[in-house]
């Protein structure tokens, strides 16, 4: 009799933001704390 093998080994998890939105948060983020609400882009 051979013995089964059993994995409880869970997939990988689904990372909690995309890039894109990692980057607009950020960008968000950011732009929140500037003081005086200057456009740095200009």
């Amino acid at each position: 009799m051979t013995k089964e093998r059993k994995s409880n080994r869970e997939g990988k998890k689904k990372p909690a933001m995309t890039p894109k939105e990692k980057k607009a948060a950020k960008r968000a983020r950011r732009e929140s704390k500037d003081p005086l609400g200057f456009d740095k882009a200009k």
